[in-house]
């Protein structure tokens, strides 16, 4: 068989092995430059056959793809290619934690082991699956279908992210640092619900809104609802300068995200808030039950130039609670927020779905991949109507304040190594007993290292 394709992989496979060094023999430094240049030659024109083999026949497709008015649909519906159908990608998280202060316990742990399937079942039609075997047990964290309604125009149902903070949003396997900010731990993460997506002309904004069951701060949320009531989430992103002629100001992105509804019984509160290290910092007593009015609302900027990345997020969790018993409602609100910034030193652009790196990983041909410096500032302030009946001062503070830096290494686009270390200071209610010379929370020092595979 004489097609363009075989004879690109023949190409590629016969200079990769051309690459490898054959005993101590060194590589000069003008041929490896040469061969660099040919494998980036060879790989796009292989990205584009792939691309022209790929691309549906004339008459298939989405109707808005065909030449000319659409058709009547057919009896029987196209079914999608094999390739379409079923997709699968996984993530693996091994950290390991080292305290340098704080309350905090070493340990080697696996954070994540997700096994992703997506795929076309139906024109329009694609589902996504998300199972995580890391931790104690296995779960189902995304079950959701996405249907094209039109062009720029997607209704989506099922259990996914909660269309509402930025960093939440960003997938996990293009997280700046380790864990989290502050800031994520006052939004939902998964919930179960519908929702509908419009995106304008060439991306400029992009916006959402669906009606959830209601999630909880900092978590995800069960796979049924747990009092009967819904919650409106919405939010709005825009890039209004994206295709101007000043590169500076293309890469602004600006966006608000919020929600409102009511929750009740214990699973509408949050159990608590963790810090950085994943030790609880604040906790509500075990009688609390959620009961009335919620809300947040969520201002965001995101920032890319070139290497440059910087993004930011500041957020309100307000809800009604009650001490149980019978006890009367006290209304709370949580404020935070957070700062981010990154700089990839080897040049490649930051993006906020994943960088990958222009020289992979390769000693033998002076190669070592990607490397981004980042650095973060986040703050939380607690509503101190919750001391002393929804939470006990002697064990939760008022706020913290988190610092953290950290080195990226991209040793190719499946495989990262990350080192961060995190500061963080807590306050504590003005009203709690105190003990001279006692510190009832100390700061927390933690260095966190983690090896990433992502394909």
């Amino acid at each position: 068989m004489n097609t363009p394709l075989p004879r690109a992989l023949t190409s590629v496979f016969l200079l990769v092995l051309s690459c490898v060094p054959l005993g101590a023999q060194p590589v000069e430094r003008a041929e490896v430059e040469a061969l660099r240049a040919r494998v980036r030659e060879l790989e796009l024109q292989l990205q584009g056959l792939m691309s022209r083999l790929d691309r549906p026949a004339r008459g298939e497709g989405r109707p808005e793809d065909r030449e000319g008015p659409a058709p009547a649909p057919a009896v029987s519906p196209h079914a999608p290619a094999a390739s379409e159908a079923v997709r699968l990608r996984t993530l693996v998280h091994v950290d390991a934690r080292t305290f340098l202060a704080g309350d905090g316990r070493d340990s080697l742990l696996l954070r994540r082991a997700r096994l992703v399937a997506e795929g076309t079942v139906a024109p329009r039609l694609r589902y996504y699956l998300v199972s995580d075997f890391g931790g104690s047990a296995v779960s189902l964290l995304d079950a959701s279908l996405a249907f094209d309604v039109a062009s720029g125009l997607q209704l989506k149902a099922g259990k996914f992210k909660s269309p509402l903070g930025m960093e939440i949003l960003h997938p996990a396997h293009a997280v700046t640092f380790t864990e989290r900010t502050l800031v994520s731990g006052l939004v939902p993460n998964r919930d179960v619900g519908v929702a509908l997506a419009a995106t304008g002309a060439e991306g400029r904004w992009q916006g959402t809104v669906g009606v959830f069951n209601g999630g909880v701060d900092g978590t995800h949320t069960g796979n049924q609802d747990f009092d009967g009531e819904r919650e409106w989430v919405g939010r709005m992103v825009t890039t209004p300068w994206r295709g101007s002629s000043v590169a500076a100001a293309r890469g602004l992105t600006l966006g608000i995200g919020g929600s409102h509804g009511r929750r009740r019984t214990s699973e509408g509160r949050p159990l608590g808030y963790r810090t950085p290290g994943l030790e609880n910092y604040f906790l509500y007593r075990g009688t609390v039950v959620a009961d009335g009015a919620a809300w947040r609302l969520s201002p965001q900027l995101d920032y890319r130039l070139g290497p440059l990345g910087v993004f930011g997020e500041y957020v309100v969790s307000a809800s009604r609670l009650s001490p149980g018993n019978g006890a009367a409602t006290r209304s709370v609100r949580h404020h935070a927020w957070q700062l981010t910034t990154g700089y990839v030193l080897t040049g490649e652009e930051s993006t906020s779905t994943g960088l990958v790196p222009r020289a992979p990983f390769d000693p033998a041909l002076g190669t070592w991949g990607a490397f981004e410096v980042v650095g973060r500032w986040s703050e939380a302030s607690l509503d101190a109507a919750a001391f002393p009946h929804l939470a006990a001062p002697e064990t939760s503070g008022t706020g913290a304040r988190s610092l953290a830096l950290g080195l990226n290494w991209h040793l190719s686009g499946a495989v990262r190594a990350m080192f961060d270390y995190y500061y963080s200071r807590f306050e504590a209610w003005g009203g709690a007993p105190t003990v001279p010379g006692v510190v009832r929370r100390p700061d927390e020092s933690v260095f966190v290292s983690r090896l990433q595979l992502a394909f």
